[in-house]
């Protein structure tokens, strides 16, 4: 991924729930963006669209998300 890429998708990755920044931010810093494939980043683009709400009931781990890729990225950002 280019820089500026890199760079877009970080400050997209800024949420109002400060847990929900928190885990982003702690993703990121350890390098969990770069070791994303396309299709893993094609998810990740998609869930930085949902509202925090439900990203935050993803990553508590309350819920699933349906297709495969997504639900690898979200258990890869709760790994984190």
């Amino acid at each position: 991924m280019d820089y500026v890429a890199f760079q877009k998708l970080k400050w997209h990755s800024r949420r109002s729930i400060l847990e929900l920044d928190i885990c982003f931010d702690k993703f990121i810093q350890s390098g969990g963006l770069d070791s994303l494939n396309e299709n893993e980043l094609l998810a990740y683009q998609a869930l930085l669209e949902c509202d925090d709400g439900d990203l935050m009931v993803l990553l508590l781990g309350n819920d699933v998300v349906d297709d495969e890729i997504t639900q690898s990225v979200v258990d890869k950002i709760r790994l984190k």
